[in-house]
């Protein structure tokens, strides 16, 4: 059998920064949501969404928080156990960033125009 979850490693522009284990993703661009009727499902709409990476990380020494904080225009990898990859381009950081001092980790979320898994 092969992995499907475990390990995985998050890249701000190239650069690794340091998962603490709590990682939510999604690279679509549009959600599709039924059009129900009394009588039956008359069809569906389509809206725009914007893909996202919420992430936790360690509060390490080396951890920039400023310039996590201050991104724009970033491209965000996530390489996930299974081999695949999402990426998410043209990302801000879109949160209040949350410390957490007594877990030693701080949580982002990214959001970008572009999204997509290779």
């Amino acid at each position: 059998m092969a992995r499907i979850a475990g390990t995985t490693e998050i890249h701000v522009d190239g650069a690794q920064i340091p998962l603490k284990g709590s990682i939510t993703l999604s690279v679509d661009t549009t959600s599709r949501e039924s059009v129900m009727g009394l009588d039956k499902r008359h069809g569906w709409k389509e809206t725009q969404e914007t893909p996202f990476v919420e992430v936790t990380v360690s509060l390490t020494d080396d951890l920039n928080l400023t310039m996590l904080q201050d991104i724009t225009d970033a491209t965000i990898q996530v390489q996930l156990a299974n081999g695949k990859k999402a990426i998410i381009g043209k990302a801000t950081q879109t949160n209040h960033v949350t410390v957490s001092p007594e877990e030693g980790e701080v949580t982002f979320r990214f959001e970008g125009e572009t999204g997509t898994y290779a």
